[in-house]
């Protein structure tokens, strides 16, 4: 009984930390990504995949000081290893965002297209496509620059999934 309540309280312990570095960022006008950084580098050290994910997400944007693209494609591929956890859907759809945006060299769309498919295999046809014509569409300072017509794309291969709400988002889009 006392080893399983140490294990519970190490997995609650990783959990909180990538939490908190996840609520540090969540909030585009008052995100705090230095911050953010050192609670998610803390929860990857303690062994937490979806910590890995938030480092990630913290370590190709600009406002949390130097990137490092090539660390954060390591802990995502790392993290999408693992098909059964939760973490290996985020970390597919923002290595696709990665390659697609172009932050690590020339953008790639094939590579995109394989992460979106690769996420989206794990949870819903089409809605990595979609995240992705979202975030294109609304941008992320320090990470995304806002880009239409790579909205129009991603939400209209969401839409050509079956993805609903895709094709909501690229008549809307594409209309206004």
């Amino acid at each position: 009984e006392g080893t399983a309540g140490g294990q519970d309280d190490g997995e609650g312990f990783r959990r909180s930390l990538a939490l908190l570095a996840q609520l540090k960022i969540r909030n585009p006008q008052q995100a705090d990504y230095p911050q953010a950084r050192q609670l998610a580098e803390k929860a990857v050290k303690a062994g937490s995949k979806s910590g890995e994910i938030v480092l990630a997400r913290v370590l190709v944007n600009r406002q949390a000081g130097a990137t490092d693209v090539a660390h954060a494609i390591t802990l995502l591929q790392d993290a999408a290893r693992d098909s059964e956890s939760d973490a290996a859907v985020d970390a597919q759809m923002l290595l696709g965002l990665i390659y697609a945006s172009g932050v690590h060299g020339p953008e790639d769309d094939v590579k995109a297209s394989e992460y979106f498919k690769g996420s989206s295999s794990l949870s819903r046809t089409g809605y990595a496509e979609y995240w992705a014509g979202m975030m294109f569409q609304q941008g992320e300072k320090g990470f995304i620059e806002p880009n239409k017509q790579k909205a129009l794309h991603w939400l209209n291969v969401s839409c050509l999934e079956g993805f609903d709400t895709g094709c909501e988002e690229f008549d809307r889009i594409s209309k206004g």
